[in-house]
């Protein structure tokens, strides 16, 4: 749910994927369940086309941001499939501990509670 309304994050990448220029998205939802975020590449991608299209979907999906990255920043694991929250959200700059230096998602990773395949595959 996002403000309340119920909303499928798949048919909204479906919906945005269909927009011309569109080459890969992502969407999430942040800020305990009140913003809904599209992240997106593609060559001459607009972000009023991308929200006019989540909008089509109904209310509950108006995004409240739209951020727009190189093509380069995606990451795919070996079945060529989209590793999810592999963007940042926030700039570069602001993002990591309160020294400023980035942290990588191993160092981020909670060990406790989590299985042996879970690490390993963590580790990757």
């Amino acid at each position: 749910k996002v403000r309340g309304v119920r909303i499928e994050l798949e048919a909204l990448e479906e919906a945005v994927g269909n927009v011309p220029g569109v080459k890969h998205c992502e969407s999430r939802v942040t800020d305990e369940a009140r913003k809904l975020v599209m992240i997106v590449s593609g060559p001459n991608v607009v972000e009023a086309s991308i929200k006019e299209a989540a909008a089509k979907l109904g209310r509950g999906y108006m995004l409240s941001e739209v951020k727009i990255v190189d093509q380069s920043a995606w990451k795919f694991n070996t079945s060529g499939k989209l590793v999810r929250n592999h963007i940042p959200l926030e700039d570069q700059s602001s993002a990591g501990g309160s020294d400023g230096k980035l942290k990588d998602s191993w160092s981020c990773f909670v060990q406790e509670g989590a299985s042996d395949l879970e690490i390993e595959i963590a580790e990757c």
